[in-house]
């Protein structure tokens, strides 16, 4: 059985639903009752993936049908793989069912890697320039060493003073001359 798939509710002007059934008249076409950009929020599809088995195919006509980030649609991949479910790519012409196609979950989960490195490095690489300019500065501290030494100045412990003062024990002694009061 192939089953085509559309994130978005059948409306004037969408080509999505006629491109997945020119591929394959045969397919069973499932769209989503409501338009959502959120692709975890997509019921129709995981209606739809209850009812493939293995050596059925899912058809969508674009990636972005299928998942929003590379993340989601690697792991959408890989389950389909896992299932023995083919996936068909109309707008890219990708049949996981052809040899040639075969090693595409590999191929997407090797260009996720990448991608995922690289926002990494583009990440750590904005908070070292926001340190450097001094924007970046992290969490305020919740007490003071002062406040914590008055409190165990008027004779609290230290379990009382985290109470007291409404942090945790831990807190205490790490304002605490590294824990030695």
């Amino acid at each position: 059985m192939i089953l085509g798939y559309s994130r978005f509710p059948e409306h004037k002007g969408d080509n999505k639903g006629k491109a997945i059934l020119a591929h394959d008249p045969s397919a069973i076409l499932v769209r989503e009752k409501q338009a959502d950009y959120a692709a975890d929020r997509q019921p129709a599809l995981g209606e739809a993936l209850k009812q493939l088995g293995k050596g059925d195919a899912l058809a969508v006509c674009e990636l972005s049908d299928l998942a929003s980030s590379l993340r989601q649609l690697c792991s959408r991949v890989e389950h389909l793989a896992a299932k023995g479910i083919a996936l068909v790519v109309v707008s890219c012409n990708i049949d996981s069912r052809r040899k040639s196609d075969a090693r595409f979950s590999d191929m997407l989960t090797s260009i996720a890697a990448f991608d995922e490195s690289v926002r990494r490095t583009r990440r750590l690489n904005g908070i070292e320039k926001a340190k450097r300019a001094g924007r970046y500065k992290g969490r305020a501290p919740t007490v003071t060493q002062a406040q914590v030494e008055a409190l165990l100045q008027q004779g609290y412990s230290k379990r009382r003073a985290a109470d007291e003062l409404g942090v945790s024990y831990r807190t205490i002694l790490r304002r605490t001359s590294a824990g030695k009061t």
